[in-house]
């Protein structure tokens, strides 16, 4: 058992766990969507907390700063501080067929192995043997069009739940820590499948709500649970006013969604396919159009041609 899992002083009862899989989603490097869509429903599920892992081995804490607070209704000036937090919650979420165990956290900087190992410690402790790993990247997705959502796996009864194919993995590269720790589930003879969402890479939002959203929906879909998903309407409205707005006054920006869209319309579900071959240079109007929905966001700030007509968008 590892030293670095601390355990909750009173446990929930863990035998009677229903069918119990482990659903993990990160912030870090790689976006922080899946982690803002577990912790939205450890909240919504009033999740039991179980365990967190010691952040102390795993954090450069002159890069990742802890976060300091005014407590609330306390002596005033009355301070707590924040660490980087790497937490276990037990969920049984009205509709859902099996308990469900919300790994969510922040992906550490130091000693991936050690830290693999502590969750693999949790999840014995558990009695968990089947995972499913939270992700999105960025894709060339159009922001009109419902978001896709890919499922890795070899698990094809997991696939009809979710109603989606189950594909094969075929990355390679630079990995994320949810890869070598599904790896080393698989490794074990443990099932590890992913869940990824595929979010419009020239919306530039940290975590992105529409991947976020996507994924909780994805999830209660196909876990049967129920969820709330209206928490992020406010802001995905937003942003996709802030892209139509810059749609209608970029005859270069309309053209790329529009080749998008009817990528998107033509191949959906296929959407790794999509050519973008008759689009303009991604980097080049990646960087246009995220400096102008920045002027929209505060044209007060630009200091650019068209701020005064942005300020008067809806």
């Amino acid at each position: 058992m590892s030293d670095l899992v601390h355990y909750e002083e009173h446990l929930p009862d863990l035998f009677g766990l229903r069918d119990p899989l482990l659903i993990a989603g990160f912030g870090g490097s790689w976006g922080t969507s899946a982690a803002a869509a577990l912790r939205e429903l450890v909240e919504h599920w009033e999740a039991e907390p179980l365990a967190s892992i010691d952040p102390q081995p795993f954090f450069d804490f002159t890069v990742r700063r802890p976060h300091v607070r005014i407590v609330e209704d306390a002596e005033p000036g009355t301070r707590a501080v924040d660490w980087p937090a790497n937490e276990f919650f037990l969920a049984r979420p009205e509709g859902a067929t099996r308990d469900l165990v919300l790994f969510v956290g922040s992906e550490p900087q130091l000693r991936w192995r050690d830290f693999i190992e502590a969750v693999i410690a949790a999840m014995e402790r558990f009695g968990l043997s089947e995972s499913l790993m939270l992700g999105a990247y960025r894709a060339a997705t159009p922001h009109s069009r419902p978001l896709p959502v890919q499922l890795y796996s070899r698990d094809a009864q997991l696939g009809a739940q979710f109603g989606l194919v189950p594909q094969p993995w075929s990355y390679e590269g630079p990995a994320g820590i949810t890869t070598p720790l599904a790896v080393a589930c698989e490794e074990r003879g443990w099932s590890s499948s992913s869940l990824l969402a595929a979010a419009p890479f020239y919306v530039s939002v940290e975590p992105h709500p529409f991947a976020a959203r996507a994924l909780i929906q994805a999830l209660g879909e196909g876990l049967g649970a129920e969820v709330d998903i209206a928490s992020y309407d406010e802001q995905i409205e937003e942003l996709y006013e802030e892209a139509e707005d810059a749609r209608g006054q970029s005859d270069q920006f309309a053209r790329f969604v529009e080749t998008l869209e009817q990528n998107y319309d033509d191949m959906h579900p296929a959407f790794d396919s999509i050519d973008t071959s008759e689009a303009p240079e991604a980097p080049e109007l990646v960087e246009d159009v995220e400096s102008f929905l920045r002027q929209l966001r505060n044209p007060e700030d630009s200091g650019q041609p068209g701020s005064e007509a942005a300020s008067g968008s809806p």
